[in-house]
């Protein structure tokens, strides 16, 4: 199971998926109904709580449609302004600039996830140079733990916590600008 690319691997996994398909086929038409109500139910083109930081309002946007969120800041109007903007989830305020746009910088990757991307580098596996991201000497155990998965729980064991709300939506210095290191975790995994 260790080799993804072993035609006995995939032929094994194929005909577990099937089996699966099959046993639980009588549950499409109430999968089909839970989807839709849950798609319903859900805004697709919003946006998250202005937040200030510096300079900048930072906020995110959704749109319906897109995988992944937008985000966006704009400029205060004075030192003393501490009265969040007034922002509707369908018009940009003068001034908006779009600090990272997910949906651009995932195109052509197989892979993509920003977060990820700032845990792997907070917990040093990875580095970030002239906009490129490398494995840090040392963090040969990255494939491995990309592998295994890193989801929520995982990633806390791995000591790769969340970045904290203060810090969301302002990219810090080697990610910001355009780098593109979140996307080329999957070229870095590669490699």
């Amino acid at each position: 199971m260790a080799d993804k690319s072993d035609p006995e691997v995939i032929a094994y996994l194929e005909g577990q998926n099937a089996f699966v398909k099959a046993q639980t086929a009588h549950l499409k038409p109430l999968q089909d109904v839970v989807y839709g109500e849950i798609k319903a139910r859900t805004q697709e083109t919003d946006m998250s709580v202005p937040t200030r930081t510096g300079g900048y309002w930072y906020y995110s946007r959704t749109k319906e449609g897109l995988q992944y969120g937008i985000s966006v800041r704009c400029p205060i109007r004075s030192a003393d302004d501490w009265d969040p903007p007034q922002v509707t989830p369908e018009a940009p305020l003068p001034g908006e600039q779009v600090v990272l746009d997910g949906n651009v910088e995932a195109e052509g990757h197989p892979f993509f996830s920003e977060e990820l991307a700032y845990a792997l580098r907070d917990a040093g596996l990875i580095l970030i140079e002239h906009g490129l991201c490398r494995l840090a000497p040392g963090a040969g155990a990255l494939r491995t733990l990309a592998a295994g998965g890193l989801g929520g729980e995982r990633r806390r064991e791995l000591g790769l916590a969340a970045r904290p709300p203060h810090e969301q939506h302002e990219p810090a210095g080697d990610l910001q600008g355009g780098a593109r290191a979140e996307v080329l975790l999957d070229e870095v995994l590669a490699s």
